[in-house]
Order: structure tokens, then C-alpha cells, then sequence
């Protein structure tokens, strides 16, 4: 690719079929090393989304955004194009807006997940952020009122919500695993404590241990979906390996390194759930398909394409044969974007250099518990 080239000089189709090819003949850090020189050389969007997405999936919170970061800067003549095409059709420039609709298959999925993020982080700048950006993108492919009023939704906290009452659903809370309740126990339980002390005891008070507290709540549910069940399935409808690849459109060459594949002697094999056998000391690790918050995304096989968000096609045959959910995509992106909102937290919490406020607390709480329901629309198959 040609060095020192903004967005308008380089042509769209181009790019993407230049990070496609990057995608085929790279893999791990060698294909992250081409994503860099490939953004560092030009404006490609494409490239920038990839990476994007490779540091979501790995917990690299600081590139992610950073990535989003540019290719909303880098993006910006394009989207002001498509707002203009919407307030006044005559007054656009053809050229520009044709290559607007192809950028645009990435920069509204990455300026929507740089919303989610500031968003996520709770405080009124960073929600003036969020709005800001929905408004950049208010054009004729992108919602961006019911961005906002969602947004809006959110932040406008009933006034009616104790915090140090925290329940499920009677349905939901029936269904959930006896530890998911141990969880929320606990930190109903710490919650009524540290509301004891004064506002100042208060603001020297690191609030982690409840926000890790309702992560594992969470993980764990997704854990049953998704670890247990999910493999599950795979083994009942007999689906090997191979199929596997063929079905969800995976190059078998790298088939070994896809979860829940494992690779040992010559022969391939869908691994055992972690969902019970994590503490198994006769079950080799290596067969054992271990579920975090952070591979969420990777293990339902999460992608976006020109016509849309995508997930792995056995996923959604899971999800509509075990569950019967009319519109499997949605929920499946209601699930994963609402992980993505509220991974900031849990990475603020779990390790060394955050403190997690008052604040990050009940913003966790509104999330999974009040007014989002996380958990509770996971465990009833609901959005």
C-alpha cells in the first residue's frame, strides 16, 4: 500500500480487500505486527477496525479505544457526507458519498462501540461524549434518535432503586445457579455495610469486590449458555470438528486454534466444558474449553460485514433449536454489546491501579440488576 495517504485518497474496496488478504496469510501477533504498518501507512479503516476488535476480544482496553479513536477521527469527512446527503440530497458530492455507504460498513459499528465505551465509564463528560457522537451520525442508515434516547434511558436512574436490594426476576431467580445467588447475596450484603459509613469513610472505599461479585454472576450464567450447554449441543447433533469449520466458514488450517477445538496427537476434538469440570484433575487441561467475559465475543464468533453483524452459524442454530428465540441475532447482539459496555468496569476492578467508586458500582448495578437486566434477560433468554 502506498505510504501517507488520508482516507479520500484511498480507494474503499481496495482497502478492504487488503485487510481481507492480511487476515488469510497472518495470524496472532504477526498479523496484528501487518495491522499496525498497514495503519500506520494509511488511513485504512478497515485495518484500524481489525485491530479494534483483536485488542476488544484480549482485554487491551487502551488500544481498543484508541483504534476506535481514529478511524472516528478518520471518518469524519465521510459521516459529515452522509449528513448532508440526508438534510439536503442536492448539495453532496457524488464521489465522496459513494465511498461514505462502503467506510461505512466499519466507522457506524466502531463509533457505536466508542459510545458504548464512554457510556460505560459513567461520568457526565464522558456521557456528553457518547450523545455527541450519536449526533455526528444521524443520516438515513443509522438510528441515531434511539441511540440517544437509549442512552438517555440509562442515565435517568429511577429514584425508587435501593441498591442494597438487590433481586432478580422470580422467574430469573429460580433458574439462576445456587452460586450466581451466593453472588448477589454477597454483594447485597456488602453493599448495606459500606452504606453504613459516612460520605467521607465512603470516598476511601474501593468498591471492586462487588463489582467482581456481579461479574461473576454474570459469567457464570453466560458459562452455563455457552460453555456447558452450547458443547452440549455440539456433541448431541454430532458435529465434528471439521463440520465445524465448514459451518461457521473457518479456514480448517487454523481450525487447531479455534475454540472449542483441541488438537492433540494428529486428531482434533470439541472440547469438555469448563462449567463443572474446572476443579477435575483427571481431565487434561488442554481438553477442557475454558469461558471468560473476555471470549465471549470469539466463542459466538461475533463479526461484522456490509450487511451487517454476524455470529457463528452453529450458535444460532443452538440458540433457536434449545431456546426457540425468534430473532437469535438480536438477542445474541443485545448479549455481547451489553458485555462490551461493562467490561471497563471489570477490568477496573480486577486489577492492580483502579479504584472503583460508588458510582462504578451502581452503574454495574444498573446494568445487570435495575434497568438493563443483564442478567436476568441472559438467564430468560430475553432482551
Amino acid at each position: 500500500m502506498n505510504k501517507e495517504k488520508n482516507l479520500e485518497d484511498l480507494n474503499p474496496i481496495e482497502c478492504m480487500s487488503y485487510t481481507y488478504n492480511l487476515k488469510e496469510q497472518y495470524y496472532g501477533d504477526e498479523l496484528i505486527n501487518k495491522l499496525i504498518e498497514d495503519c500506520e501507512a494509511e488511513e485504512n479503516i478497515f485495518s484500524m477496525w481489525e485491530l479494534a476488535q483483536i485488542y476488544r476480544d484480549t482485554d487491551r482496553v487502551e488500544e481498543y479505544v484508541y483504534y476506535l479513536k481514529k478511524i472516528y477521527t478518520a471518518s469524519y469527512r465521510f459521516i459529515e457526507e452522509l449528513r448532508v446527503e440526508r438534510a439536503d440530497p442536492y448539495m453532496v458530492n457524488v464521489l465522496v458519498l459513494q465511498d461514505a455507504y462502503i467506510w461505512s460498513s466499519v466507522f457506524f459499528s466502531s463509533c457505536d462501540e466508542l459510545a458504548q465505551y464512554y457510556l460505560s465509564l459513567g461520568d457526565d463528560e464522558s456521557y456528553k461524549k457518547a450523545i455527541s457522537i450519536y449526533e455526528d451520525l444521524d443520516c438515513n442508515y443509522f438510528d441515531s434518535e434511539a441511540k440517544i434516547n437509549e442512552a438517555k434511558k440509562k442515565r435517568n436512574i429511577p429514584a425508587e432503586i435501593k441498591y442494597d436490594d438487590i433481586r432478580l426476576g422470580k422467574s430469573a431467580w429460580v433458574k439462576a445457579c445456587n452460586e450466581t445467588k451466593i453472588y448477589l447475596k454477597t454483594a447485597e450484603h456488602l453493599y448495606k455495610e459500606f452504606s453504613k459509613l459516612n460520605l467521607q469513610e465512603r470516598q476511601n472505599i474501593d468498591y471492586s469486590c462487588i463489582i467482581i461479585l456481579l461479574m461473576k454472576a454474570l459469567e457464570l450464567e453466560l458459562k452455563k449458555i455457552f460453555s456447558y450447554e452450547y458443547l452440549n449441543y455440539l456433541m448431541d447433533v454430532d458435529i465434528s470438528p471439521q463440520k465445524y469449520s465448514e459451518l461457521n466458514g473457518i479456514a480448517f488450517n487454523i481450525i487447531k486454534k479455534e475454540w472449542p477445538i483441541a488438537y492433540q496427537k494428529g486428531i482434533y476434538y470439541i472440547k469438555k466444558s469448563d462449567f463443572d469440570l474446572m476443579d477435575n484433575e483427571d481431565i487434561d487441561p488442554v481438553m477442557i474449553a475454558r469461558f471468560t467475559l473476555g471470549n465471549l465475543n470469539y466463542i459466538v464468533g461475533r463479526h461484522d460485514e456490509e450487511d451487517g453483524r454476524h455470529f457463528h452459524n452453529t450458535v444460532i442454530d443452538f440458540c433457536k433449536n434449545r431456546f426457540k428465540l425468534d430473532n437469535v441475532v438480536k438477542w445474541l447482539t443485545y448479549i455481547t454489546t451489553s458485555v462490551d459496555g461493562i467490561r471497563i468496569k471489570r477490568n477496573k476492578a480486577a486489577h492492580a491501579g483502579g479504584i472503583a467508586s460508588i458510582d462504578d458500582a451502581e452503574f454495574c448495578f444498573n446494568q445487570m440488576i435495575f434497568i438493563n437486566k443483564l442478567i436476568e434477560n441472559v438467564i430468560l433468554k430475553q432482551y
